[in-house]
Formats: C-alpha cells, sequence, structure tokens
C-alpha cells in the first residue's frame, strides 16, 4: 500500500482518544525533550513540548501552547520558561524579508530559544502522518489529558475530499506535533554536536509541508 492510502480518508487520525491519551504524570528527568514551533503569522502561534522514552522509543506530549495577537519576542519569552534543549520548527523561519537581515528564527534565538529546522521538505508530509500513526497503533505515542487544544485538533485533523489536501483550519498544534516526531531522535544527537550546525532551507526550495509528490 502507498502512504496515500493509508491516509487518504477525510479524517487523518481515525483512533478512538484512549488509544492515545494518557493520565499526566510526572516524566522522568533524564528523558530527552524537544519542543515544536508553528510561528503564526495570519494564525496563532503553536508549540508542543514532549519527552522521549528511548527505551520503548516512545514520545510523550505533555505541554502546549497556542496564542494570537502577540509578537515574535512575546512568545520567545514565554516558550523560554519550558527550558527545553530546542524547538524545531518550520523552515521558513530562516527565510529573510527583501531588504532585512534578521529572520523570525533569529528573534527567537535573540531571545533565548535554541531552534532547529523541522526539515519539512516537500514530500515529508505523508511520513510524518504515516510515522504518527503507526506509533499510536503500537502504543508509542501518547498526549497527557491535560492538552485539550491539542486532542481537539487531533479529532479535527482532515484532508478535503481530495484525500491529500489538508484542510489548513485549526491545525496549530497539529505541525509542531509532526516536527516534534520528525526530528526527536536527531536532534538529541545534534544537540550533542559541537557544531550544533542547523539546516538550512536552500533559497530555491519551496516551503511547503504538505506536498506529497
Amino acid at each position: 500500500d502507498s502512504l496515500i492510502a493509508h491516509i487518504s480518508l477525510q479524517r487523518i487520525f481515525q483512533f478512538q482518544e484512549e488509544d492515545y491519551v494518557c493520565n499526566d504524570f510526572e516524566l522522568p528527568r533524564w528523558w530527552p525533550r524537544l519542543g515544536g514551533l508553528d510561528i503564526g503569522v495570519n494564525h496563532p502561534t503553536g508549540a508542543v513540548a514532549a519527552a522521549y522514552d528511548e527505551e520503548s522509543d516512545t514520545i510523550y506530549f505533555y505541554r502546549e501552547y497556542q496564542i494570537a495577537g502577540k509578537s515574535a519576542p512575546d512568545h520567545a519569552m514565554s516558550l523560554r520558561k519550558w527550558d527545553l534543549p530546542a524547538f524545531a520548527a518550520d523552515r521558513s523561519a530562516w527565510q529573510r524579508d527583501k531588504g532585512s537581515t534578521l529572520t523570525v528564527a533569529s528573534i527567537y534565538e535573540d531571545c533565548g530559544i535554541n531552534m532547529i529546522s523541522a526539515g519539512n521538505v516537500p514530500g515529508t508530509w505523508a511520513p510524518s502522518v504515516f510515522d504518527i500513526r503507526t506509533r499510536i497503533r503500537e502504543g508509542r505515542f501518547f498526549i497527557f489529558s491535560s492538552l485539550s487544544m491539542l486532542r481537539e485538533q487531533m479529532r479535527l485533523y482532515r484532508t478535503k475530499e481530495d484525500g491529500i489536501t489538508v484542510v489548513k483550519k485549526d491545525d496549530d498544534l497539529i505541525d509542531p506535533m509532526r516536527y516534534v516526531c520528525m526530528n526527536i531522535k536527531s536532534a538529541m544527537q545534534r544537540k550533542n554536536d559541537a557544531n550544533n550546525d542547523i539546516i538550512l532551507p536552500g533559497s530555491d526550495e519551496p516551503f511547503d509541508a504538505y506536498s506529497i509528490i
């Protein structure tokens, strides 16, 4: 079966909540952490935090943030309190506007947030969704019950009738969630790299997180 066949129905995550929602619990301090960030322009800025149980290869999402109408420094100051080693963000955060030397990512970094590129190049949406679906089926993906906004967005996350095009509405926490799942293993290794290289998008590459071609 192709990846498209697995996600072609309109509701993308066709699971019961009890399959992936767990009661909040105290996370072991030694579990690696990573944040996901979707920087809002014409929509709210959304962020999630996750811990990774390396022994069982299980990801636990334990914190959420979704606020509209604030500046990038305001968001960054709030998220800095999460005390995470890094946030994986959309590649477009490193895109410069014409005539400007600043990027949105640099603003967050100036406020003390370590940013890494999520690597959401065209063609990565379907595999990321397929991976989350697989994790849910195998009991390796959980969301704390206190994360009411993310839970609701998981229920509502859909494609249009073509089974491919994502309905871009009320999904400001879904993309950060995908970014975490795509990067939580590699980010742990990258964090320990002395060079801490950030993968920057090429200037000639499209910023399309939803292409599956």
